[in-house]
């Protein structure tokens, strides 16, 4: 199914960039001195594409479920 191909993608690539981005963040607290902005830009700026990517995720899983569910509903009276 083909419907959610291309959001998966993206979704993918945006969760991949912001793991990336939490690594870095990480070496930067390792290596650097903490409190710098560098490093808190991207500590909270991974996690909160990882809440924003996770969120559509569930979304999609949802609304593939609600469609699974219909046509178990809908095979079931034929």
């Amino acid at each position: 199914m083909a419907m959610f191909k291309i959001e998966r993608y993206v979704y993918l690539l945006l969760t991949m960039f912001a793991f990336l981005l939490l690594l870095y963040a990480a070496y930067m607290l390792i290596t650097n001195k903490p409190g710098n902005t560098e490093v808190l830009v991207a500590l909270f700026g991974s996690s909160g594409m990882i809440a924003m990517s996770s969120a559509r995720i569930i979304y999609f899983f949802n609304r593939s479920f609600k469609l699974i569910e219909q046509l178990i509903e809908d095979g079931g009276d034929g």
